[in-house]
């Protein structure tokens, strides 16, 4: 299984294609991380409905 020692998470601004600040790299631990092919992209809804319908 792959394993991966680092993170970058961007981020994007309210209107599509537009910058959301500088990305974060949050501290994993030391052993890493494990991944498989279900990794996924996710996305914050504002509308609980809409967020439970996936």
């Amino acid at each position: 299984m792959p394993s991966g020692r680092k993170l970058t998470v961007g981020f994007q601004g309210r209107t599509p294609n537009s910058d959301g600040g500088p990305s974060a790299i949050p501290a994993l631990p030391a052993k890493g991380v494990y991944y498989d092919s279900t990794l996924t992209v996710t996305y914050w809804l504002r509308d609980r409905d809409q967020a439970l319908s996936y």
